[in-house]
């Protein structure tokens, strides 16, 4: 089978669904597939790519498209991705839509439906209450004049797990079937387990104390107010209990620099960026 991945941009700092895209066509190429992904072309260095791919089997396999990012203009339209979009649909026995809002996305659906091609949206919680309330005039216009009709036509939508379903479900889109429960790591990723004690030469402090780790990108749907809050009950039932950061801040880091403050807990959180590979398990190792 030809599958056809579409994504704004494989950036693993856009969160989940770059990983999950790779992930998917590796696994897909390991099948036998062709597999194919476009994509913005990014300004980020090639080797943030190549550090989410680079334990991933048969990743090698999958072909990869970049389409010049064109700005504003380009993200409002996909001018540049339309004709490229129109051909690979074309040569394609399915289309896999990564997220809903953006342009590529759009232009690709309605170019699946018009060449009788099934396609399959992955909505990564942008379908959920708290993300639609997010410029909600935007938003409800664009589900009126178009994205309704993409979403429900698709041949099925497929949610990272059930919470995600449940709540898309309450905003009353017509969606069968659903697929719930994407994602997972593949054993290469893992095995042999990184060396113990790398993390802890990064963060001396954690050695001996028991830490908890948040994994994700600081922004506002990601409920850093709340672990602020819960970590502060913690802390208090266990005293030498520290708290880990991991992640790309994409507004909410300062804030909740003062929550931890006001609690009086700045000396026992630890916020420590964006990790990817093998320090991320080195992380997760120790």
């Amino acid at each position: 089978m030809r599958i056809l991945h579409v994504i704004r941009g494989l950036n693993p700092s856009f969160g989940g669904p770059p990983r999950v895209a790779v992930r998917l066509a590796a696994g897909q190429a390991t099948l036998g597939h062709d597999v194919t992904i476009v994509t913005y072309r990014l300004a980020d260095p090639p080797e943030a790519l190549r550090g989410m791919t680079r334990l991933l089997p048969n990743f090698d396999r999958v072909r990869i498209i970049e389409i010049e990012n064109g700005g504003a203009v380009e993200a409002l339209l996909a001018l540049r991705a339309g004709p490229i979009l129109e051909r690979l649909i074309a040569e394609a026995d399915f289309v896999h839509l990564h997220d809903v809002w953006d342009a590529i996305i759009r232009v690709a659906a309605v170019q699946a439906r018009r060449a009788g091609k099934p396609y399959v949206i992955q909505p990564n919680d942008s379908l959920n209450p708290w993300s639609l309330s997010q410029k909600r005039l935007k938003k409800d216009l664009g589900l009126t004049l178009g994205y309704r009709r993409i979403i429900e036509g698709s041949a099925a939508i497929l949610f990272g797990h059930d919470e995600e379903k449940r709540l898309v479900s309450q905003n009353g889109f017509r969606i069968n079937p659903v697929v719930v429960g994407l994602g997972g790591v593949f054993r290469e990723e893992v095995e042999p387990l990184p060396a113990p004690g790398g993390f802890f030469r990064r963060i001396p402090d954690l050695r001996g104390r028991p830490f908890v780790v948040f994994l994700s990108r600081l922004h506002p749907k990601k409920g850093l107010d709340f672990l602020a809050d819960g970590f502060a009950v913690a802390a208090l039932a266990v005293p030498d209990l520290q708290l880990v950061v991991i992640g790309q801040d994409e507004g909410s880091r300062e804030d909740f620099i003062r929550r931890v403050a006001a609690l009086g807990l700045t000396d026992r959180v630890h916020l420590v960026g964006p990790m990817h590979g093998q320090d991320k398990w080195e992380a997760y190792r120790d």
